[in-house]
């Protein structure tokens, strides 16, 4: 009798413990806020071939900002950028890969590089392998009323083309950092905890050319495969 007196407690206590827990309505939640995911789309440009041999999709980071341009929080960051690993890079490190990302979170290594290394790598629980098809990023909301910033900024080394050669020289206006190609593209948008529809992503700009600022620059002039990296890259409220 006993053991079954505990077993319908149990069950009772289990609702009240999911909606104290962070469940409420079917809603995952995380500091009071609904959680989210973005589902991001590759497209005909995802996998650039770095060589004949060597094919590789792109780096990018995803971070939260408040609406004044703040920033709060990296969610996620590709593997090769939150280490530095990069291939064929003779242990030289990438600033213009993802520079508004770097700029923005503003922490600098021992070395004082706006830059994480291999020594000191992100957490685990930030990065992973660029993912080669469709994916999606859990995306928990801060606190607060909002409206949140959520960017992604998105790249592909040795992506050369006509306005940024492979050829250019340091201080060149076709300069981009010896390895880098066209810049990092900036896709973003402005969410609110009240958001339910899908909120799509849209660009916004690029990065320094070089990694040497944190500007955006909304001229896009030039770009071209960059452009089609990214098919689309949308939030959903979690049900």
């Amino acid at each position: 009798m006993k053991r079954v007196k505990l077993l319908l407690f149990i069950l009772c206590a289990i609702p009240g413990l999911l909606t104290a827990g962070g469940r409420k309505d079917g809603i995952i939640r995380e500091n009071g806020n609904a959680a989210r995911t973005l589902r991001i789309t590759p497209g005909k440009e995802w996998i650039h071939s770095y060589s004949a041999l060597v094919k590789v999709p792109p780096q990018y980071a995803l971070w939260i900002e408040d609406a004044d341009g703040n920033y709060l929080k990296t969610v996620y960051v590709t593997k090769k950028a939150a280490t530095q690993g990069w291939s064929f890079s003779k242990g030289e490190r990438r600033e213009e890969a993802l520079p508004l990302w770097s700029h923005r979170r503003d922490i600098r290594d021992a070395e004082g590089v706006l830059l994480p290394s291999k020594k000191e790598p992100l957490p685990d629980e930030l990065t992973g392998a660029t993912p080669k098809r469709e994916s999606t990023i859990p995306l928990n909301l801060p606190g607060g009323p909002g409206p949140f910033r959520i960017v992604l900024e998105i790249n592909h080394s040795t992506d050369y083309n006509e306005k940024w050669p492979e050829d250019a020289e340091p201080g060149s206006p076709g300069w981009s950092g010896g390895a880098g190609g066209q810049p990092s593209l900036i896709y973003w948008a402005l969410l609110s905890p009240e958001d339910d529809s899908p909120v799509p992503l849209t660009l916004g700009g690029h990065g320094s050319p070089d990694g040497g600022s944190g500007e955006i620059y909304t001229d896009m002039e030039g770009f071209d495969t960059a452009l089609k990296i990214l098919d689309s890259a949308v939030i959903y409220k979690e049900e």
